[in-house]
């Protein structure tokens, strides 16, 4: 992940450059920052769960409401972050349509989440909630998983309207360009790989029949993606 996180900064980073005091809204920001900011930033943290809040301490600011409906202001944030929560939510687009009042004209709006067109996005998708715990029991550090006293995976949704080609084309009909779209291979797959190797080939056979199958629609190795979106025509192109 750090190399994906350097990316993300070589685009991020030119894009708030001589900005100074920044307004960052973490939307669904949980218990921790993952972006880093200048030590000026000014960070407003909106969540559902209170508990959450509580957990972070970077924040200046803690608004408990859900990102789909609660009110943001029009204009009122240099910088948005969304990181890993727009796949659980069930109306997802409606709070892109909020990041979209909210960001200034000069400002960047950062999506981190699951592709729904992947082998992974797919299965998580389609399966219920209890396989996505015993998944994250298989992973160290994740034992106490869903037991009692821990912290469960959320809900997953994972609708279509997230998809990186529907983002960036209901992006774009909002008057949004796409400045950074990345896709990677996440943390939990490759985990997943190197723990198991009957896995990792499953995942090397799967990759050219998927691709052949599918007509490239659908991905085995890359499952989670980056996109950075801008307002206006001056939106750096992607690197």
């Amino acid at each position: 992940m750090k190399d994906e996180l350097e990316k993300l900064h070589s685009v991020l980073d030119p894009l708030m450059q001589g900005k100074r005091n920044l307004k960052v809204l973490e939307a669904g920001c949980g218990s921790r920052t993952q972006i880093r900011l200048p030590p000026d930033a000014c960070i407003v943290g909106v969540d559902i769960s209170e508990e959450q809040l509580r957990k972070n301490t970077g924040l200046h600011e803690k608004r408990v409401g859900d990102i789909q409906t609660c009110a943001l202001g029009e204009d009122a944030f240099d910088l948005i972050i969304c990181w890993d929560v727009l796949e659980h939510l069930d109306r997802p687009l409606d709070a892109v349509s909020n990041f979209f009042r909210a960001i200034r004209e000069d400002g960047a709006i950062v999506l981190t989440f699951p592709n729904v067109m992947s082998i992974k996005g797919l299965v998580t998708k389609f399966t219920p909630h209890l396989f996505h715990v015993l998944v994250y029991r298989y992973l160290p550090q994740q034992k106490t998983i869903g037991k009692k006293g821990h912290d469960s995976p959320f809900r997953t949704y994972m609708r279509f309207g997230i998809s990186p080609d529907t983002l960036k084309t209901f992006a774009g009909r909002h008057g949004f360009e796409t400045a950074f779209c990345h896709s990677y291979q996440g943390v939990m797959q490759a985990e997943l790989r190197r723990r198991n190797i009957g896995i990792d080939r499953l995942f090397q056979v799967a990759e050219p029949l998927v691709k052949a199958l599918t007509l490239g629609s659908v991905c085995v190795n890359d499952c989670d993606v980056i996109v950075v979106l801008k307002k206006g025509e001056d939106a750096p192109s992607e690197p």
